[in-house]
């Protein structure tokens, strides 16, 4: 019976994951907090490490950012921008948070979004994108490198094109994070008291053990 399904002690390892759509000077990859929409977004990810850094319970294990450009080519251009807007987010991070240089993890970068773009057209109306069916399959075809497919979409549907690069390709410029953190293990007393404000800091093993010091029924 479950009584005597003892749960095994398991480590309490989480990950978050977000998305914060940090606005960069054309051409640039400087981090600038105040720029633009810039102190919102990064609230994103240090209202978490706030909360996290100031729980003793809670280690933070790693910090890993991810950078996305936009299509517009060039590509190697955009590989450039890509991975040192990563890596200034990262460094911007490390210097808030004075946390063991282990936790942040090397920056990575997708150098275009196009995973993003075609999400984006594939929910759209063809009152919004008369050529929507076409603009899709420049998107798929595999056969046609980057540049010239983002060349092709922009000759061949330019009014539409120019919306995309309005509307959709500042939101494909984004960078997501993952923190991976950990629970400390409790004792019974210390569970007990963790029970009564965050009982999702316990394992399984340690709300069986809280629930076995009440008695039954």
């Amino acid at each position: 019976n479950y009584v005597d399904a003892v749960p095994a002690p398991t480590r309490k390892v989480r990950n978050l994951h977000g998305t914060a759509f940090i606005t960069f000077v054309v051409d640039r990859w400087e981090m600038k907090p105040d720029y633009m929409n810039n102190h919102r977004e990064l609230r994103k990810i240090t209202d978490t490490l706030d909360v996290m850094t100031a729980d003793r319970n809670i280690s933070v294990k790693q910090i890993k950012i991810h950078g996305w450009a936009s299509p517009e080519s060039p590509y190697e251009h955009n590989r450039m921008l890509a991975t040192n807007r990563a890596q200034s987010l990262t460094d911007y991070v490390r210097q808030t948070y004075k946390l063991p240089a282990s936790v942040y993890a090397p920056a990575e970068a997708t150098p275009e979004n196009w995973i993003g773009l075609r999400e984006a057209v594939e929910q759209m109306s063809t009152a919004t994108l008369p050529h929507r069916a076409e603009i899709l399959r420049m998107i798929d075809d595999n056969s046609i490198a980057p540049d010239p497919k983002e060349k092709k979409i922009k000759q061949t549907y330019p009014a539409e094109y120019q919306y995309l690069l309005k509307n959709v390709y500042p939101h494909l410029r984004r960078s997501d994070y993952e923190i991976t953190f950990e629970f400390k293990e409790f004792t019974l007393e210390e569970a007990k008291e963790v029970y009564k404000t965050k009982p999702y800091q316990l394992s399984a093993r340690e709300l069986w053990d809280v629930a076995n010091t009440f008695p039954k029924g």
